[in-house]
């Protein structure tokens, strides 16, 4: 009986050693993907600014939706970072462009609701 239990405390003792492995890795990997992420987000958000400041349309809505992509890609993946983070400041801005762009887009329903019908074409039950 006393063997079983060293046995199991063994296995355990191994699994654990395997998971914080495991854990430790994936963290070391995220390290440099939320580094370049802030990076991208900084250099967006001074390009938006930019942009905004000499009318130049396309390029503001373009530069814009990248604002908008990132900054909902950091908030999923890390979450809002903390008021002791020096990042924090410039998500703060990066996240009120990317408000001002959501409140922009058209919802892809309404887009779907709009569409002209064929006067031919009869849509069913099963179609809908």
């Amino acid at each position: 009986m006393r063997i079983g239990y060293l046995v199991l405390g063994a296995v355990a003792l191994v699994a654990c050693i395997i998971c914080y492995s495991v854990g430790y890795r994936a963290g070391t990997k995220q390290s440099p993907l939320k580094e370049e992420l802030q990076g991208r987000l900084v250099i967006a958000t001074v390009a938006y600014r930019s942009g905004e400041a000499t009318n130049w349309t396309k390029a503001h809505d373009i530069v814009g939706m990248q604002i908008y992509s990132m900054t909902r890609e950091y908030e999923r993946r890390f979450g809002a970072p903390s008021v002791a983070d020096p990042f924090a400041m410039r998500f703060t801005a990066a996240r009120a462009i990317a408000t001002q762009v959501q409140a922009r887009l058209v919802p892809l329903g309404a887009v779907l609701t709009n569409l002209p019908v064929a006067p031919n074409v009869k849509i069913t039950a099963e179609q809908k």
